[in-house]
């Protein structure tokens, strides 16, 4: 006798201990109707395409008013951003212990001005393909311009040592990185985009992205 979730010609139900079909209820979140088939009740009805826009609203501008279409929760958004935050951080410490000292606030400033330049990237979902209860979506990224944003960091750069030739190689490195940071910001992105797969997984009516991709996505931009 089977118990618990069941999944029946493409249809979720659930069955109590005793074999019988749960009705008029809601398990897990998830409403189950008169005739025991789970129901979006109002929830998300998006293709997968339109699923994926939502899973790079959250990643790049760190909008999670429409997480729980995806099968996500306020409490994954949070780990994930500050998982993201505190990476961003320790990139920039990995800095001091190669005896570049950068202060603090540099580096708060500096991931401010990464997640503001992450709110900008271009991106374009591209198609999707569905086979049995999984998803690939093909997304088209495009990536910051380190080349042209180290460039623009330098030139300011050496009109700064020009005005004060006195600057120590610490000073230099700070107004560089400070610079670097706001060339992020602004928005100078590559003329070619990435293309990366983002793979959806159908649970309980609701495609659910791997957790991988979100990094990857990440990955995508810089």
């Amino acid at each position: 006798m089977q118990t618990g979730w069941i999944n029946y010609s493409g249809n979720w139900y659930y069955c109590w201990g005793d074999g019988s079909m749960a009705t008029n209820t809601t398990i897990d979140g998830y409403y189950l109707s008169s005739n025991g088939a789970w129901t979006n009740n109002g929830q998300s009805s998006d293709t997968v395409e339109e699923q994926t826009r939502i899973l790079l609203d959250i990643v790049f501008k760190g909008d999670s008013s429409n997480i729980s279409k995806i099968g996500l929760t306020q409490s994954d958004f949070y780990d994930f951003r500050s998982e993201m935050e505190d990476s961003l951080i320790k990139s920039m410490s990995q800095l001091d212990d190669n005896g570049i000292y950068i202060t603090s606030d540099l580096k708060n400033a500096f991931k401010n001005d990464m997640l503001t330049g992450l709110s900008k990237v271009p991106y374009e979902v591209v198609s999707g393909r569905v086979e049995n209860n999984t998803a690939k979506v093909e997304v088209n990224i495009k990536g910051f311009d380190m080349d042209k944003i180290g460039k623009m960091a330098q030139s300011k750069m050496l009109s700064d040592y020009k005005a004060n030739p006195s600057m120590t190689n610490n000073e230099i490195m700070q107004k560089t990185f400070k610079y670097i940071g706001e060339g992020i910001a602004e928005g100078n992105f590559k003329d070619q985009a990435k293309t990366v797969t983002v793979t959806l997984n159908k649970i309980y009516g609701v495609w659910v992205p791997e957790t991988s991709d979100l990094y990857s996505i990440m990955e995508a931009s810089v």
